[in-house]
């Protein structure tokens, strides 16, 4: 009677196990992803603090989401705390060691912190996942200057802009809408010095989406930049002709209306006047 019973209680066990479980962990699921997404909302609206608490209940709830652990660290640099942002990209990056953005954002945390070489090593793990990313390049550039390292710097800066031309001239109507593109050519010519040159991607960056906070942040400075220098002989905006591979982004100014009226009146009383002398 006694095996009769176990037998029984170990089957509903059993059955708990098998059916209740995916329905907890759906449930589970389901609020670490509604958890993300309030955190995402926050992020976006500049919450930090409340965004920072929304990824860390959704981590409490599925740990192993990569996606989530790099937003976590992403806020965490906002609000300055890098060494914990470093660790929150390292969980992202032992759950996917080939997530480009998570090694390009821990090398921004560890320059933050003034680990320059080990940034530099961060930034050359996601140009070996893509070669073609140029927020990795042109920040690996940026910290080799402050390694000293001007010459490597050069090359690494070139090589943005190779690339972006690149981009523009293979992908134009893609590269219209690609506003980190422009930003991030536009560093690069300003690393170089060329500083019209910048200005102009700048431009660019910003017709495509005129609330890019890194092209306002980085064009206002070198505009003040140059008017320290005295160099007051670039204009703020700069057309996008010459640009390989794009056409400018504003149109020509229409030919005012009254001009061609005007033209007609002239010719008018011209022909009046010369009617009148010969009758």
């Amino acid at each position: 009677m006694n095996t009769l019973r176990l037998t029984r209680v170990t089957i509903l066990v059993l059955v708990v196990v098998v059916f209740l479980q995916p329905v907890i962990a759906d449930t589970t699921f389901e609020i670490a992803i509604s958890m993300a997404q309030k955190g995402d909302i926050s992020y976006s609206e500049g919450l930090y603090a409340e965004a920072l608490a929304s990824y860390s209940g959704s981590i409490e709830q599925d740990p192993y989401n990569s996606l989530v652990w790099n937003k976590f660290g992403m806020t965490q640099s906002k609000l300055g705390q890098y060494a914990a942002a470093v660790d929150s990209y390292d969980h992202a990056l032992k759950l996917d060691p080939y997530f480009g953005e998570a090694w390009v954002n821990k090398g921004d945390a560890l320059a933050n912190l003034g680990k320059i070489q080990q940034a530099v090593d961060a930034y050359d793990r996601a140009i070996a996942i893509n070669p073609n990313d140029l927020r990795a390049l042109v920040n690996k550039g940026t910290n080799l200057g402050e390694l000293g390292k001007q010459e490597e710097a050069q090359k690494v800066f070139n090589e943005v802009i190779r690339l972006s031309d690149k981009e523009i001239r293979s992908h134009p109507n893609d590269a219209k809408f690609d506003a980190d593109l422009w930003t991030n050519r536009a560093l690069a010519f300003t690393k170089l010095g060329r500083y019209r040159e910048s200005l102009q991607s700048y431009d660019q960056a910003l017709s495509i989406d005129p609330k890019h906070v890194e092209a306002l942040m980085n064009k206002q400075a070198l505009l003040r930049t140059l008017d320290s220098i005295g160099n007051v002989s670039l204009p703020q905006t700069v057309p996008t002709t010459g640009v390989p591979g794009l056409r400018p982004t504003k149109k020509p100014a229409p030919m005012m209306p009254y001009i061609p009226v005007l033209g007609l009146i002239v010719m008018a009383l011209w022909f009046g006047y010369d009617k009148s002398r010969n009758p």
